[in-house]
């Protein structure tokens, strides 16, 4: 995906989102416009992020909607 197109869908999600978003990422060499980390970095530009786990090879990284956030605060 074009850093564009992540943008595009960090605003889809922003919108649409119920739960939770879950992105994994392979971490090693692509012929994709960005890296995986990269790619992430830019979807979470738009998100919260929760939490990001590092792992041989690949990442998961948790994200959530300002919408989400404010449904979970006390």
């Amino acid at each position: 995906m074009t850093p564009a197109e992540i943008g595009v869908l960090a605003l889809w999600l922003n919108r649409n989102a119920a739960g939770p978003i879950v992105a994994v990422n392979w971490t090693g060499p692509t012929d994709e416009p960005q890296t995986g980390p990269e790619a992430v970095g830019l979807l979470a530009q738009g998100l919260l992020t929760r939490q990001v786990q590092h792992f041989e090879g690949f990442r998961i990284d948790v994200l959530a909607t300002a919408k989400q956030e404010s449904v979970q605060a006390p």
